[in-house]
């Protein structure tokens, strides 16, 4: 399992392996299904004419998470995330895993606005978690269950 720690309010992050925690529930992409992660039983799928859409909210809408499949290089899928999103806080860069903190496009304004990235074998899995300060271990544990289906 993964190991993510909060020290003086920033999120560390070592390699990533999916797994579930005990009664959480697994979302995967909307797509062919080839990214996955868990969300907490009590939260709520994201659905569109009875199929998932990969995303799920906490019942009280100040949590969420979003799982994708990008078919690119990681790479070159690290390239555009950075481009696209605001980094406020670079975590982790390296050649199978992109880890930061970020504002803008799809960040709840005072949550701790993840973005997690790993390299699979034909691509990338990302997702975007965003949870209250309160909450960070949910937002870690969704973080650590990321990974391929």
């Amino acid at each position: 399992m993964a190991t993510l720690v909060v020290a003086s309010g920033t999120l560390l992050a070592s390699h990533v392996q999916a797994e579930a925690p005990k009664g959480w529930k697994t979302i995967k992409d909307n797509g062919k299904g080839q990214c996955q992660m868990a969300v907490p039983e009590s939260w709520k799928l994201a659905m569109l004419m009875g199929q998932p859409l990969g995303s799920a909210d906490s019942p009280d809408k100040k949590s969420s998470a979003v799982v994708n499949a990008v078919n690119m290089p990681f790479a070159q899928s690290k390239g555009l995330i950075v481009q696209s999103l605001k980094v406020t806080k670079m975590i982790e860069d390296s050649a199978t895993r992109q880890v930061f903190e970020f504002s803008g496009l799809g960040a709840k304004p005072g949550n701790l606005n993840l973005y997690i990235g790993i390299k699979t074998g034909n691509g990338t899995c990302n997702a975007q978690i965003s949870v209250p300060p309160s909450q960070t271990d949910v937002g870690q544990k969704i973080a650590a269950s990321l990974g391929a289906s």
